[in-house]
């Protein structure tokens, strides 16, 4: 691949041929909008961007095609965009209820990386004010320490800029395709972060997720809790917008806000609109409210449990007053609704 060290470099270059002229090349990518070749994956992504942004925008503005906003290719539907985006972008099943890969969120922006220390590195050059010169962060890939003045160019020698390169473990691959059959080879992150379950088999998993944390619809008396700061992306709106997508900008959730896809910060569930967000809070995340008994003497006085009831009936002798019926009125107070019951001393 020929080295460049900004978008400008490819944009301003002119292309390797046209796919007729190198008909049959291996190393041929070509750009399905005006047919042009280059070497490499990445360099057509920097050209698309460059040379036909108006035509991108076009397509993403267009609601009907299902367009994802990092690769902007269209699909057939919405099910097959949100499996999409799952297995290029998340790097887990189609089908899949979490993420099945360690994240690392960005609290500042919002992007998601497979990969701590380029998380690391993304906090130290992209949202401090640290002096680059003197300050040193370790590289993701060879975990030797560089300075942050330098370590973009570093990065080059990685290739971790290339649209092929894994973001768990930053080595490049030939192609996406074949970045994706290397992204199967690591091992899954099949951790559950509310009960502590781990399991090697994906079916196991799944299973445990099916019957321990089946998801039921909130009523909608509770629609009203705050759910957002608890996913990611937090905005509910987005931008016509794209991003190549490289390892070291991290993942941009906010992308996929018109297909309603949340990814939950505290266990990684992937949910789709805000029902299905709220729904899991609910279930998973907060402290489901227990019914509360209040007991209330003949004489109006309320009391917390039984024992003390009977304590103040004896110490005030109400007893007597209850014409030997012995039956003290007790009021029982749930969430949804009052009852009144009786109980006998």
């Amino acid at each position: 691949m020929a080295m460049f060290r900004y978008s400008g470099d490819i944009g301003s270059r002119p292309p390797m041929g046209t796919k007729s002229d190198r008909q049959g090349s291996d190393r041929a990518v070509y750009c399905n909008i005006c047919l042009d070749s280059w070497d490499s994956e990445t360099e057509v992504e920097i050209h698309r961007s460059t040379a036909h942004k108006s035509e991108l925008m076009d397509l993403l503005r267009d609601s009907s095609k299902n367009v994802c906003k990092i690769c902007v290719k269209p699909n057939d539907d919405k099910d097959r965009l949100v499996e999409h985006i799952k297995t290029w972008h998340l790097y887990s099943g189609a089908d899949a209820v979490r993420v099945e890969r360690e994240i690392f969120i960005c609290d500042s922006c919002c992007a998601v990386f497979f990969n701590k220390r380029l998380l690391q590195a993304h906090i130290l050059i992209s949202h401090t004010n640290v002096n680059r010169e003197k300050t040193f962060t370790e590289c993701p890939k060879c975990l030797k320490p560089y300075r942050l003045k330098t370590i973009w160019y570093h990065f080059q020698g990685h290739n971790i800029q290339s649209v092929s390169c894994c973001k768990i473990c930053m080595t490049k691959c030939k192609d996406r395709l074949d970045l994706l059959a290397h992204v199967d080879g690591h091992l899954k992150h099949l951790f559950c972060d509310i009960c502590q379950y781990q399991s090697k088999s994906e079916a196991f998993f799944a299973k445990h997720l099916a019957t321990r944390h089946r998801r039921e619809q909130t009523a909608s008396r509770r629609r009203a809790r705050k759910w957002q700061p608890y996913f990611m992306p937090r905005a509910s709106d987005y931008k016509a917008r794209f991003q190549c997508d490289t390892a070291s900008k991290g993942l941009q959730l906010e992308l996929f806000a018109d297909v309603e896809l949340r990814v939950c910060v505290l266990c990684r569930e992937i949910c789709i609109g805000e029902d299905d967000a709220l729904a899991h809070l609910e279930n998973e995340h907060v402290e489901r409210e227990q019914p509360q008994t209040v007991h209330t003497c003949i004489c109006g006085e309320t009391f917390s449990s039984k024992v003390l009831l009977k304590y103040h009936m004896f110490k005030n002798d109400h007893s007597n007053e209850s014409n030997d019926t012995d039956v003290v009125y007790a009021i029982v107070l749930v969430p949804d609704e009052v009852e009144m019951t009786t109980s006998a001393t």
